[in-house]
């Protein structure tokens, strides 16, 4: 214990608990000598790091992709048509593309909830084609929804398929090593 004077003391850690908390120094105010009385409750600042990692994992990463992906596709389906980039591949592709990628991205992020989360890309992608109706310029239609549906739909296929495949080959391959 090192006094700072004014009845403040410095605790340092046991060399074995600095690595944990990476050098914390804890203070302890005292505000009187008859403080450790127990009569009132010490003030105690303590610096301490999170429990929790802050590495990306790509569970993490593709949740982002996912909900940046819907937010783009909101924000340019929701725009006037002048205002939608133009490529050079057909309309429905597009719509297709978008929303495959999207339901990867989706089912990347969420394994175990796969169900729930295509009931959701569903569910924005109809409220997506039902709000157009109210932008001028613009007009939601059920072939449109049942493309980005289909689209989102394999996608989420497509990265089961993928799970599926890779489950096989890590099974036949721990068969071999036994």
């Amino acid at each position: 214990m090192m006094s700072l004077g004014d009845g403040a003391t410095t605790t340092k850690l046991p060399r074995s608990a600095q690595g944990r908390v990476s050098n914390t120094m804890i203070t302890r105010l005292r505000h009187s000598p008859t403080h450790h009385m127990g009569s009132a409750k010490e003030p105690c600042t303590v610096r301490a790091q999170s429990a929790k990692p802050t590495n990306m994992t790509p569970k993490v990463l593709f949740r982002w992709v996912a909900w940046l992906l819907v937010l783009a596709i909101a924000v340019l389906t929701l725009s006037p048509v002048e205002q939608r980039p133009v490529t050079t591949a057909p309309v429905g592709l597009e719509r297709f593309a978008a929303f495959a990628v999207t339901g990867a991205a989706f089912c990347f992020g969420y394994p175990k909830h796969r169900l729930p989360i295509l009931v959701l890309l569903v569910g924005i992608i109809g409220c997506l084609e039902a709000a157009q109706t109210y932008v001028p310029g613009r007009h939601g239609r059920l072939p449109d929804g049942l493309v980005k549906a289909s689209g989102a739909l394999l996608g989420a296929a497509l990265v089961m398929l993928v799970r599926a495949m890779a489950g096989n080959e890590r099974n036949t391959r721990s068969g071999e090593d036994v």
